[in-house]
């Protein structure tokens, strides 16, 4: 589960982390509706969580305890990538099962080789959350931009249509490049 802080992004009705919350908490029940075991491990922290296999409600009630915590704080260093999680994943989780990664995969794209590693022993579900705003810059005049992972700032005249051109086309070679990277895997 990304944890990171580009999941606390959201427009009027809910935020990114409430739809993972909610993805994770359905997926926690129905896995152990019938006796199953669920566990927990995110990414985009400064460190890592893992909760070992659990069946039950005490299973469903750790995963909320976890995700009360919330996201990373904005500009708070990313030490645990999706990239080590994944490979922590392959280390860990040793009988064969279903690994459901739920994530905006925003970033650099370098857990490909990791996933595609993960999915020769394991059947994968990956669960993309995104936001529709993120697909495009709205012409609103100038406006100070601020990278919530990394903490970096820059302004931006939005009157200006070829920038939003520009970053329309980039947002949506990174889409390809993330949905290329899970057919992949």
């Amino acid at each position: 589960l990304d944890l990171s802080a580009s999941m606390a992004f959201g427009t009027a009705e809910r935020l990114k982390s409430d739809v993972a919350e909610g993805v994770a908490v359905v997926l926690g029940r129905l896995a152990t509706r019938r006796g199953g075991r669920v566990a927990l491990m995110t990414c985009g922290t400064p460190t890592a969580r893992l909760l070992k296999p659990r069946g039950g409600r005490g299973a469903v009630v750790g995963l909320r305890r976890v995700l009360a915590e919330g996201v990373a704080a904005d500009g708070a260093p990313q030490v645990v990538s999706l990239d080590d999680s994944l490979r922590r994943m392959m280390r860990v989780a040793r009988q064969p099962g279903l690994i459901v990664i739920v994530s905006d995969f925003r970033g650099p794209i370098d857990w490909g080789r990791s996933l595609r590693s993960l999915g020769m022993r394991h059947s994968l579900f990956a669960v993309e959350v995104h936001d529709p705003r993120e697909a495009a810059l709205p012409a609103v005049g100038r406006l100070s931009l601020v990278d919530p992972e990394s903490g970096a700032q820059v302004e931006v005249d939005t009157s200006d249509s070829l920038l939003r051109e520009r970053y329309a086309a980039a947002e949506q070679e990174r889409r390809g490049q993330v949905a290329a990277a899970l057919k992949g895997a």
